[in-house]
């Protein structure tokens, strides 16, 4: 059986693009939806392949951060989120699949 494709446009993905740190990031929930994957299966993956993962690849969100994406509605209150920049978004693409 064919896997069917899903067809993402780009409103969707630049609606999912937020700037922090002076990166524009993808939050790691957003990610995994693009990869039609679960969050923790993605969170897995990364933790399983931590070194195709530096610091400007990925990073875990400060309380501080996190408080301020949920009073923008884009998250939920979390205990950890993690977020990744353009290099970390192609990498999680690899560990996803």
């Amino acid at each position: 059986m064919a896997k069917s494709e899903l067809i993402v446009t780009d409103e969707i993905v630049i609606s999912k693009i937020y700037y922090i740190r002076e990166h524009k990031v993808m939050l790691d929930k957003d990610l995994a939806e693009l990869y039609s994957v679960q969050p923790i299966r993605l969170r897995q993956q990364v933790k399983r392949n931590m070194e195709r993962f530096p610091e400007h690849f990925m990073y875990q969100l400060t309380e501080d951060e996190v408080d301020g994406m949920v009073s923008q509605t884009a998250v939920g209150r979390a205990s950890a989120v993690c977020v990744y920049g353009t290099w970390g978004v192609d990498a999680g693409e690899r560990v996803a699949q």
